[in-house]
């Protein structure tokens, strides 16, 4: 699936991220300097292809809860592997 340059740009974000790993929306903010409402359907629309998926209870790699994040899906990561789907 063609991604659009604003799918494409926002989902390379998942490529250091391992399969179950992910950003949420706060995180996504600070790093792309965009905000929530320009990132949350993006991000949503990118769940719908079967590239992320929402996930509760998540946590740091220092073992402390964060909340909810939109993770890498096994499809996610291949699509990143493929070029992103660009």
């Amino acid at each position: 699936m063609k991604l659009t340059e604003q799918q494409a740009e926002l989902f390379r974000q998942w490529d250091r991220c391992d399969i179950g790993m992910g950003f949420h929306f706060k995180g996504l903010c600070e790093i792309t300097k965009k905000s929530r409402e320009e990132i949350a359907p993006i991000v949503r629309e990118l769940a719908g292809l079967g590239y992320l998926e929402f996930k509760r209870g998540c946590w740091t790699d220092d073992g402390e809860m964060y909340g909810s994040a939109y993770v890498l899906t096994d499809a996610g990561r291949t699509a990143l592997a493929q070029g992103g789907g660009e």
